[in-house]
């Protein structure tokens, strides 16, 4: 409990821009500057899991929970901002990516379950973007999301076998909501480019 507590209370310190005062910098506000703290926490239960992090400079956070067997989680941060990851990988086989970088907070809450689900985001810019991705099980999902800019926030979900997200998101204030429910459902693409505002639900 001490963990997590403790990773809880160094992310609330780092992740000082907020998606409200990421808005204001944009408008002549001012944005707090990265702390000097980072931490990376990593707990593995079960067999032949592997972990990764690597952060290049101060005001960065990493926690990452694996359970299961034969997972992969790799997280890179660098940059100058307060960049904050919360990844937790259940059941087995699965592969997960996650690449930080710009100059504010990038914020991302990752979560996987079932068996060889991949997930792979990019989060880069001069403001907060801000993502959370699940996969809650089943097979064989993919789920692949790219960031770039300011104050863009994206809610991924995908229950089922086989089901395929692809997003990009350019330039400041795209909002994205998608959840595909059911198995083998279409690979489709989105691209937003800026002051976007998209909500998707698949089912099958």
């Amino acid at each position: 409990m001490k963990r997590v507590l403790s990773f809880a209370a160094l992310a609330l310190t780092l992740a000082s821009v907020s998606p409200d005062s990421a808005l204001a910098a944009g408008n002549g506000g001012s944005v707090a500057p990265a702390h000097s703290d980072k931490g990376a926490f990593i707990t593995q239960i079960g067999d032949s899991q592997s972990a990764t992090v690597n952060q290049a400079n101060n005001g960065q956070a990493a926690n990452v929970m694996q359970s299961g067997s034969h997972q992969t989680a790799t997280v890179t941060q660098t940059g100058l901002g307060a960049h904050v990851a919360d990844v937790t990988q259940g059941d087995s086989g699965n592969t997960l990516t996650l690449s930080q970088d710009g100059n504010a907070g990038q914020i991302a809450m990752l979560f996987q379950a079932g068996t060889g689900n991949t997930m792979k985001i990019g989060q880069s810019g001069s403001f907060t973007n801000q993502v959370s991705a699940s996969q809650t099980g089943g097979s064989g999902n993919t789920l692949a999301l790219s960031q770039n800019g300011e104050s863009n926030l994206a809610q991924l979900v995908q229950n089922g076998n086989g089901n395929h997200i692809d997003a990009i998101q350019n330039g400041a204030g795209n909002l994205l909501t998608w959840t595909q429910t059911g198995d083998n459902l279409a690979a489709v693409q989105v691209t937003q480019n800026g002051g976007q505002a998209i909500s998707i639900s698949q089912s099958k």
